[in-house]
């Protein structure tokens, strides 16, 4: 026996019902407004979709307008690509994760703790007449050729000499054999505390929380000093 071929209906033969409840219209209207027209049930996944596109709205109609002409801004949900016209350079960066701020493990909760304990530091600060700075030890090493001076830091502490433009001049160790060059002012951290970074004292995200929080403040630092 043959078989039946399958009739889609036209949307004029779709049974439909029209809706003419005003509160029910005024709930649609609302939930439209809302979820700029995806009716979904979980409001979870619309805080999602919601901070997405206004993400997008910031880099594409916020960022790109303000922009120099020769730097060219556009994201995506995925991505976003900076061309620099002027060089002839571009950048991709892809998106890495999307997750909630009341994580444990949050990159952005770490920071807003980091910012607390700033803020705590300079209130400390004010209340005592002189904070004292770990600024490490000399060492000598008379059999080693070259590097014989080395400025080392057990529990972390400030670089307190060096050249006024913070070029990398002074002589150190890190981890007990390997040497390298700091600067003037700069900071160096114990394993301990980079560690604490993470909610389960992990020292390899603790480093990477902490690489984020110094990039934050390095790229306000360029800022002030571009304003001014």
């Amino acid at each position: 026996m043959p078989k039946r071929k399958k009739i889609t209906p036209t949307s004029s033969e779709i049974k439909r019902i029209k809706v003419t409840d005003p509160e029910t219209i005024k709930d649609i209207d609302d939930k439209i407004d809302t979820d700029y027209g995806e009716l979904k049930s979980d409001n979870k996944e619309n805080l999602f979709s919601e901070s997405s596109r206004q993400v997008q709205d910031v880099f594409n109609l916020v960022f790109a307008k303000v922009s120099p002409d020769w730097l060219s801004i556009d994201c995506n949900r995925n991505s976003i690509i900076i061309e620099d016209k002027k060089r002839g350079v571009e950048y991709i960066y892809n998106r890495y994760l999307v997750t909630p701020t009341i994580k444990p493990d949050s990159v952005a909760r770490c920071r807003n703790e980091f910012e607390v304990q700033k803020l705590i530091a300079q209130k400390r600060q004010k209340l005592t007449k002189k904070v004292k700075v770990n600024k490490g030890d000399w060492w000598f090493y008379p059999e080693l050729k070259y590097n014989r001076l080395n400025l080392e830091f057990s529990e972390g502490g400030s670089v307190h000499c060096g050249l006024p433009s913070g070029e990398d001049c002074v002589p150190a160790k890190l981890n007990g054999d390997q040497n390298c060059l700091i600067g003037l002012g700069e900071f160096i951290w114990s394993r301990p505390a980079v560690a604490m970074m993470h909610p389960e004292f992990d020292l390899e995200k603790g480093t990477e929380i902490l690489s984020i929080i110094h990039d934050h403040y390095r790229l306000q630092a360029r800022e002030k000093a571009y304003l001014r």
